[in-house]
C-alpha cells in the first residue's frame, strides 16, 4: 500500500501541470458523452416508433439500443481516453525524448481493445444492478446479506479479471491486441496484492466523485487515477526487464 501512495503523490506531482489536467478532463467529459449520448438517441427512438405507448417491449428496445450504441461509442472512447492520458504521462515524465505521435490505433482495433477493457466495470455494474433488482423483491431482513454477496460477487470479477489490468498500458504502447492480453497476463503474475491496493487506494475518490454527481471524477479522481496507473505499469515493466536481465 505504501508503494501505491507514492505513485499518487507521484501522480499528483505531475497533474500540477495545468495542460495535462485540462487534456484529461476534455477527453473524460467526451467519455461521459458517450455514456449518456446514447441514452438520449436510444429514448427518441423509441418514441418515433411506439409513440407513447408503454411495455416490455417497448422497455426491451430501448436497453437494447441503449446498450448497443453505448458499448459501440464508450469503448473507442475508452481507448482515446487511456492514449491521450499515456501520450500527456509519457511528455511529462520523458521530456524532449517523448513520442510526439503514439503508434497508430485502427477503428476496429480500438473497439475489440475497448471491449475487452469494458468486462471489468460492465461486470461490476451488472452484479450491482442484480443486487438492486433482488434487493427490490427481498424482505428487508435480506439488505445485508445481499450487500456482502454484491461485494464479494465483485471482489472475485476483480481477481478473475486482475490478468487484464495492464492491456490498456500495451495497447497504447503500440502492442497488438492478443499481444497485450499475453502480455498483461504475464506482467501480473505474482502481483495480485499491488493490483489490489491500487483499486482500494481510489475507493474513497470514486464513493466520493458518485456523491458529485460525476464533477469530481472528471476533474481530479480519473486523471489521478489514469496517471498513477501509468506510473504503476512503468515500474511493472521495469521490474520485468530486471528479472530478465538477471536470468540472463
Amino acid at each position: 500500500m505504501s508503494q501505491i501512495k507514492a505513485m499518487k503523490a507521484d501522480a499528483k506531482q505531475m497533474l500540477r501541470q495545468r495542460s495535462n489536467r485540462l487534456g484529461l478532463v476534455t477527453v473524460g467529459i467526451l467519455l461521459i458523452f458517450s455514456v449518456f449520448l446514447p441514452m438520449l438517441i436510444a429514448a427518441n427512438l423509441t418514441c418515433v416508433i411506439f409513440g407513447e405507448a408503454e411495455g416490455e417491449t417497448v422497455d426491451l428496445v430501448f436497453y437494447a439500443v441503449w446498450g448497443g450504441l453505448t458499448v459501440l461509442c464508450t469503448a473507442p472512447a475508452l481507448i482515446l481516453l487511456y492514449r491521450r492520458a499515456y501520450w500527456l504521462y509519457r511528455r511529462q515524465k520523458d521530456g524532449l525524448s517523448a513520442p510526439r505521435v503514439l503508434p497508430r490505433c485502427g477503428v476496429l482495433r480500438c473497439l475489440v481493445a475497448g471491449l475487452l477493457t469494458l468486462i471489468r466495470p460492465v461486470l461490476l455494474f451488472l452484479v450491482f444492478v442484480g443486487a438492486y433488482a433482488l434487493a427490490e423483491m427481498s424482505e428487508f431482513l435480506l439488505y445485508v446479506p445481499l450487500v456482502f454477496c454484491a461485494v464479494a460477487v465483485s471482489v472475485l470479477v476483480m481477481w478473475l479479471t486482475g490478468f487484464l489490468f495492464l492491456f490498456p498500458y500495451y495497447i497504447c504502447r503500440g502492442e497488438s491486441v492478443g499481444r497485450a492480453i499475453a502480455a498483461s497476463a504475464e506482467g501480473m503474475k505474482h502481483r495480485y496484492r499491488s493490483y489490489g491496493a491500487y483499486m482500494l487506494a481510489f475507493l474513497g475518490w470514486v464513493l466520493l466523485s458518485l456523491l458529485t454527481a460525476g464533477v469530481l471524477l472528471i476533474l481530479n479522481t480519473l486523471p489521478l487515477m489514469l496517471f498513477t496507473y501509468f506510473i504503476f505499469a512503468d515500474r511493472v515493466v521495469g521490474d520485468q526487464q530486471t528479472e530478465d536481465d538477471h536470468h540472463e
